[in-house]
């Protein structure tokens, strides 16, 4: 429950109360109070009866806040205050939690709800409440996509029961229905605050509240709960800001999304955070190596000391001993929790690496205006937070991960960007630096998923309490699983109406604790909107079938998580190197016809084009004729690539077609890739442009195909279907070494037989000997000559 400190904290929370017509109920108390002491309990649990966004409920200790007691004339103790539309309205001393209850309800309901509740001994009055709610539930529904709701006063609810239980008719107009001849209809503008606000009251107290000790998973989601609520804590926050370098990462995410720093959008900044959190600053603990001989170490589980618990809120400690001898020293890893502990140590497995990363998120704050640096200590130097929402996720099944709340979604190339152009929950994991690939770990990974539960880190406090109570918690699973019927057959933990009910009793609960609950990323909106993503089961992409990174790889194959392997290489490693007539003419130029299956490359000689060495010719060539092949260099696609995987060259006998696509057969998720090198190492030429034409077909959105040119120098540029050649592009100057890469692939699942044949590459007609599909020209450069110092 939240405790008001100061006056402008109570003034502004008054005023927003008032302008979404809440009650506000006070519990002006001392902690020195024995009556105070008896009636907390009592208070907090009639808090329990209102729903927060028609009552909220707050506490004011008054020696900590002296000037809001005496302003509002508070003489003893304890002293309840009712507060309507910014005003006082009742008051009550002694403690009489039973008076502040009827007269919240007073205040609280509406006169139709109470003249109904004044007759719920009526013999109608439990059905009539039953086809109220019905029909209140349909209106609401309705009114939320914005239409209109009508009944027929024809209809036989309205004989048996609205027009002979009093309140029933009342009620219908208090939701907003307008009479008309022979029918009530509800507009599509009406409000469907005051609707819900309705439902609620007639609908009654929820159930009692569920004690999360009487079952061991939700005794697990406390402990979280009390350690993502450490994330929060302002004095943790600032040593996070200090140990991030947030201006090199901001000109790096510049760098990588070619805009200035000032510019750099939250999402550009995540990638840059992942890289550096994981390349730069943590490391991944490996299993222990016993100092003294070198043997692999046994870990077991112990208890932590005072000292690691107390400085690192460790749970539990691995203790290690060497399998050799007893008498060589043990080693122990502590299981750190608090944020501010893994800053120093920098170091764990995925649990420690999803906390502290999870919580730098949270810390991090935008500059001024005034141009104060934002990790400055001072509390007036902090901006805005560069993510304003941060989650810490756990699988049960033994993985921690994060979840960020992003808005700027059109640089996610995922077709989930555009399920919410507000914002949404994107997966992050750091350890295997992967951005918004939520089914890794069932597809990839072939974890068998249950419960998945998202932890929100509350805004900054001091309260300690408040921080704990801000921490929301939300069962994600159904957003990371294609499977929900062997999702529910796993999930036997807990009954699911238990779980629901907790949920609902955290999510009530931040919803009080945290002031600005009803903004995104909080709030009953955004709520629903994740409840109707997970409603359909999501589909697959081809980065989810990737296995486990992190961690030794026998550690991966005991957890099986390996994932599945990527189909092996093929090839001679053949590099195209510059023939002495290709260096003179300064060009390099590689042409391909899949008609042909040949290869040509006209500089290669002093005379291009004009002769041929049959030396280099393959005998099947003589199957054509000699006008044929008076280019040809080379035959067969795979004699002057570097290496391939998974590609074929395909004749369609019936179409009279040939290309290269993927093996037939390969299964949807199996890419194809080729890639031909041009290496000028050992020469004192360069690139000094590189022009690219290349014939690519999909006959399926989710088939995809990409030609990519990159270099030595870390430039790339790709070709996809529909865009525009490359044509004399100095974008790779200076390069040495120049790789193009054709790729073939699915974007999605796809249990078409057909798929391997959706994507092809050099596609003509059989008889086409005259065009070349694939022109590949790179022009050269002398290099420059420096002078010996």
């Amino acid at each position: 429950m939240r405790e008001i400190e100061t006056v402008e904290d109570f003034d502004k929370l008054c005023q927003s109360t008032a302008s979404v017509d809440k009650i506000l109920v006070v519990d002006f108390y001392a902690v020195w109070c024995r009556p105070c002491s008896r009636a907390s309990p009592l208070y907090e649990k009639l808090s329990y009866r209102y729903h927060y966004t028609d009552v909220y409920f707050i506490k004011v200790n008054v020696d900590a806040c002296a000037e809001l007691t005496h302003r509002e004339l508070i003489s003893s103790l304890p002293t309840f205050k009712l507060y309507k539309d910014g005003s006082c309205i009742r008051t009550f001393t002694g403690g009489n939690v039973d008076a502040l209850e009827k007269a919240i309800d007073e205040a609280y309901l509406d006169e139709s709800v109470k003249e109904l509740l004044a007759n719920s001994s009526s013999p109608t009055f439990q059905k009539a409440k039953a086809k109220l709610l019905s029909v209140a539930n349909v209106a609401a529904a309705k009114v939320a996509v914005g239409k209109s709701f009508e009944i027929n006063l024809s209809d036989p609810v309205f004989e048996k029961y609205f027009l002979v239980t009093p309140g029933c008719m009342q009620f219908l107009f208090s939701m907003g229905f307008q009479e008309l001849t022979e029918s009530l209809i509800l507009p599509s503008i009406s409000s469907l605050r005051q609707i819900n606000k309705l439902i609620r009251q007639l609908r009654g107290p929820p159930p009692p509240r569920i004690s999360p000790k009487e079952n061991t998973l939700l005794s697990k989601l406390e402990d979280y709960r009390h350690d993502v609520a450490l994330y929060a804590n302002p004095a943790y926050q600032v040593l996070a800001r200090k140990a991030v370098p947030l201006d090199n990462l901001l000109k790096e995410a510049a760098d990588l999304s070619r805009t200035s720093p000032k510019n750099v959008g939250p999402y550009s900044l995540l990638r840059a955070l992942l890289r550096w959190f994981k390349e730069d600053f943590f490391t991944w603990t490996q299993n222990q190596v016993c100092d003294n001989c070198g043997s692999v170490m046994v870990a077991k589980s112990g208890h932590p000391t005072e000292a690691e618990f107390a400085e690192g809120s460790a749970h539990f400690v691995e203790i290690y001993t060497c399998p050799t001898s007893s008498s060589h020293p043990q080693k122990r890893f502590p299981r750190f929790n608090n944020p501010a502990k893994l800053l120093q140590t920098k170091e764990g497995r995925c649990g420690e690496w999803a906390a502290c990363f999870c919580f730098i998120l949270a810390s991090l704050r935008k500059a001024n205006g005034d141009g104060k640096k934002a990790d400055a200590d001072d509390d007036a130097a902090k901006g805005p937070p560069w993510f304003p929402g941060v989650r810490l996720v756990l699988d049960i099944s033994d993985h921690v991960f994060c979840e960020v709340w992003l808005t700027d979604l059109e640089d996610l190339a995922h077709e989930r960007a555009a399920s919410s152009k507000e914002g949404r929950w994107v997966h992050v994991d750091p350890c295997e630096g992967l951005v918004d690939v939520p089914l890794v770990y069932e597809q990839g990974w072939k974890k068998n998923l249950s419960y998945m539960f998202a932890f929100t880190v509350p805004p900054p406090t001091e309260d300690a309490l408040l921080r704990y109570e801000g921490v929301d918690v939300a069962d994600v699973v159904w957003k990371y699983s294609t499977d929900f019927k062997a999702v529910c057959r796993r999930r036997q933990s807990v009954s699911e109406n238990c779980l629901a009910r907790y949920l609902a009793q955290v999510h009530d609960e931040a919803a009080q604790a945290i002031p600005d609950y009803e903004n995104a990323p909080f709030g009953l909106s955004t709520t629903v909107q994740e409840l109707a993503v997970m409603m359909v089961p999501p589909r697959p992409s081809l980065e989810s079938l990737q296995g486990r990174k992190s961690g030794s790889e026998s550690w991966r194959r005991s957890r099986l998580e390996f994932g599945i392997a990527p189909l092996p290489w093929e090839g001679s490693g053949f590099v195209i190197n510059p023939t002495p007539a290709e260096l003179s003419q300064s060009c390099i130029y590689i042409r391909y016809s899949c008609s042909l299956d040949a290869y040509a490359r006209p500089y290669h000689k002093e005379a291009p084009a004009t002769t041929n060495d049959d030396s280099e010719v393959s005998s099947q060539r003589s199957n054509e004729g000699p006008k044929y092949l008076k280019e040809v260099y080379k035959q067969g696609w795979t004699s002057m690539a570097l290496r391939w995987r998974n590609i074929a060259r395909k004749v369609e006998k019936d179409w009279k077609m040939v290309y290269l696509a993927r093996k037939a057969g390969c299964q949807s998720y199996e890419d194809g890739v080729i890639e031909w090198l041009i290496d000028l190492s050992d020469t004192e030429y360069s690139v000094k442009a590189v022009t690219l034409f290349a014939t690519m077909a999909i006959f399926e959105e989710r088939s995809k195909v990409t030609l990519d040119v990159t270099t030595d120098i870390s430039k790339s540029r790709s070709l996809s279907v529909g865009s525009a050649p490359f044509s004399a592009c100095a974008d790779f100057a200076g390069a040495k070494q120049v790789r193009l890469t054709a790729r073939l692939w699915n974007e999605l699942e796809n249990t078409d037989p057909s798929v391997w044949q959706k994507s092809q590459i050099f596609r003509q007609k059989e008889t086409d000997h005259d065009t070349w599909p694939l022109e590949f020209k790179v022009s050269l450069q002398k290099d420059e000559k420096r002078d010996k110092k």
